[in-house]
C-alpha cells in the first residue's frame, strides 16, 4: 500500500512541477498538496509535520513573491509609484479574472498603464514594463527552484 501512496504523491507532485511552467495548473500549491497527502496517508512516517509546516511557509511566501515579482522588477527599472502599484494591481486583478495568463500579463499591462498615467514618456513606460517582465521571469525561476527542492526533499525522505 505504501508504494501506491508514493506513486500517488509523486504523480501529483510531477503534475505540480509541470504546472510551474504550464499555464492553468497551480504548480507549487499542487506539489505541496501531494506532499501533505503522502504524510497524511502514511501517518507522518517519513514526512514530518515540521517539514510540512516549513514547506507550507515557503510555498506561501513564494506565492506572495510570485504576485509581487513583477512590481519589484518594475521598481528596479525605474517605475514610478503608479507603475509599481499598477503592476501589483494588475497581478491581483489579472490572476482573479484571467487565472494564470492574467497573473503573467496583468503586471505587465498594469505597470505600462501606471507609467502612462503618471505621465512618463513611452520609452520610460516600456523600460518599466521590461523590468516587470524580468521580475516575473525571476519569480518563475524561484518557483521552479522551490518546486525541485520540494520534490527532492520528498524523495530523500521516502527513500532514506
Amino acid at each position: 500500500m505504501n508504494i501506491f501512496f508514493i506513486l500517488l504523491a509523486l504523480a501529483i507532485m510531477i503534475v505540480g512541477l509541470v504546472g510551474i511552467v504550464v499555464p492553468f495548473i497551480p504548480g507549487l500549491p499542487l506539489m505541496y498538496i501531494g506532499y501533505v497527502i503522502y504524510g497524511f496517508l502514511t501517518d507522518w512516517d517519513k514526512v514530518t509535520l515540521t517539514s510540512i509546516v516549513v514547506f507550507g511557509i515557503i510555498v506561501f511566501a513564494t506565492i506572495l513573491l510570485d504576485i509581487s515579482a513583477g512590481a519589484i522588477g518594475a521598481k528596479k527599472y525605474g517605475a514610478s509609484k503608479s507603475g509599481f502599484w499598477g503592476a501589483i494591481l494588475g497581478a491581483l486583478f489579472g490572476s482573479v479574472v484571467f487565472s494564470f495568463p492574467g497573473l503573467f500579463l496583468g503586471p505587465i499591462v498594469g505597470a505600462f498603464v501606471g507609467e502612462l498615467i503618471d505621465g512618463k514618456p513611452h520609452p520610460l513606460a516600456v523600460r518599466a514594463t521590461w523590468g516587470t517582465f524580468l521580475g516575473l521571469m525571476t519569480g518563475s525561476f524561484v518557483k521552479l527552484i522551490i518546486g525541485i527542492s520540494l520534490l527532492s526533499v520528498f524523495l530523500w525522505q521516502i527513500l532514506s
